[in-house]
C-alpha cells in the first residue's frame, strides 16, 4: 500500500492528511497503519464502518503490535529481494 491517502478529521475539526501503511484484520476488526507524508512515524487506527478510532487500551495495543511483527510480511507485503542500496545514487552536486 503506502500510496493511498487519507484526510481524517478529529473531533475538533483539524484536519490531517496520511499515507495508508497496510490494513489488516486481527481478532475480526479492521486495522489500518497510517503514517504522515514525509514522515517514518506510524499509527495504527481501529475501523468501524467510516470511523477511524485510536488503539488507547495498552493490553491491546501489545497484543496489535506482536501480531503485526509475526505478520509483518502478510500485512506489507514481501520485501523486494532486488533491492540492493548500492543502487540508490548519491548526487555530488
Amino acid at each position: 500500500m503506502g500510496e493511498d491517502i487519507i484526510e481524517i478529521e478529529d473531533e475538533d475539526g483539524n484536519k490531517a492528511t496520511y499515507e495508508v501503511e497496510a490494513y489488516f484484520i486481527y481478532e475480526d476488526e479492521e486495522y489500518l497503519i497510517v503514517s504522515e507524508p514525509e514522515s517514518d512515524d506510524a499509527t495504527i487506527l481501529r475501523v468501524d464502518g467510516e470511523n477511524l478510532y485510536t488503539i488507547d487500551d495498552e493490553e491491546t495495543f501489545l497484543a496489535i503490535k506482536k501480531y503485526i511483527d509475526e505478520n509483518e510480511e502478510e500485512i506489507f507485503g514481501p520485501e523486494d529481494e532486488d533491492w540492493d542500496e548500492e543502487q540508490v545514487e548519491e548526487d555530488d552536486d
